[in-house]
């Protein structure tokens, strides 16, 4: 309980510092970037009640502003309209699909990690199928969630074949004190990069871990590391539509005028 509101008081104290020391509260149209190279956007996960919102900030920042293919995988349910997810994000292949879990996971923290690797694995799959069908490779690959509210782009064209730049994370004090892990709600990487990380072996860092750990976060930066990969923090004014499952919609919506820098800790 008292973790619980450690947790909230940063969370406030952060929005108090960042709504006070915003001095531009207008968003700039987004313009759209010419370049050369070919950049697929895989989202994968489970879509929020506002996810119609969200899908709509994700194509106006990214889809729009580099021209990316999309593909995606998410989560089996009647609460939304596939046509409309359709018509905002046009995607090359998708699927829709709910995971049995026959693994044997410790906890619920690392089921949920589980889940997020098989969407990781199975959305990155259909991107490598499409490339196979079409003869061709894609240069970059950006991975996002579906309840990502973007308020900005991502400069994601100078990157490295040896790093993957991912959000700026809130690191959690998991063992001993030492802070660890990455944020998973978006990243972005070389082609090469995503292939290598994207297939079966993620499932392995499951059985890799620590059993006393309960954080996504943790599980993936070691996995990360196992790769000799560098890691690049990157900033970006992005939230996620819920905090924690919390009911904050007041204070989310108005932070969405805002310039906020999403504190990722589930």
């Amino acid at each position: 309980m008292i973790i619980f509101y450690l947790i909230i008081m940063i969370i406030i104290i952060d929005i108090i510092i960042r709504i006070l020391t915003d001095t531009n509260n207008f968003i700039e149209l987004p313009k759209k970037i010419i370049h050369n190279k070919k950049i697929v956007l895989c989202i994968s996960g489970i879509l929020s009640e506002e996810y119609i919102t969200t899908l709509k900030t994700i194509k106006k920042y990214i889809i729009d502003i580099y021209d990316t293919d999309v593909f995606y995988n998410f989560d089996k349910s009647n609460n939304y309209d596939i046509n409309i997810i359709n018509n905002i994000l046009n995607p090359k292949m998708y699927e829709y699909k709910d995971y049995d879990n026959k693994m044997k996971i410790s906890n619920n923290f690392n089921k949920n990690y589980f889940n997020m690797c098989a969407r990781l694995i199975d959305c990155n799959n259909l991107k490598i199928e499409y490339e196979k069908k079409n003869n061709f490779s894609y240069d970059i690959v950006i991975r996002i969630r579906p309840d990502i509210y973007f308020k900005d782009s991502l400069n994601i064209l100078n990157i490295k074949d040896d790093t993957i730049y991912m959000h700026q994370t809130l690191y959690l004090p998991i063992i001993n004190g030492t802070l660890f892990g990455v944020c998973d709600q978006y990243f972005y990487c070389t082609n090469n990069i995503a292939n290598k990380l994207l297939n079966n072996n993620l499932f392995n860092s499951i059985n890799n871990i620590d059993k006393n750990c309960l954080y996504n976060e943790y599980i993936f930066y070691y996995y990360i590391k196992s790769y000799n990969l560098k890691i690049e923090k990157v900033y970006s004014s992005s939230l996620l539509y819920k905090l924690c499952n919390f009911n904050l919609y007041k204070l989310i919506k108005y932070l969405y005028e805002k310039k906020f820098n999403l504190l990722c800790f589930l």
